[in-house]
């Protein structure tokens, strides 16, 4: 399968998405201020539906603190 760099950092009420080092969005949300839990979901695009498995795998998954 395709190996993909995800990278999500959150600054404060910044969050920043980068993907193969090419930056996709970046979003402010004053609602994400404490910190909390987080989540990886993985969803099907429309020309896929028919599928019946989805298997993602982390190899190499980081999460530390900013300063």
């Amino acid at each position: 399968g395709a190996q993909n760099n995800i990278n999500i950092t959150v600054q404060g009420s910044v969050i920043t998405i980068v993907i193969n080092d090419i930056t996709l969005t970046t979003i402010n949300d004053s609602g994400l201020m404490e910190p909390g839990n987080i989540g990886l979901g993985v969803g099907l695009s429309n020309e896929h539906e028919e599928a019946e498995t989805v298997i993602v795998e982390f190899d190499n998954l980081v999460i530390w603190s900013m300063p």
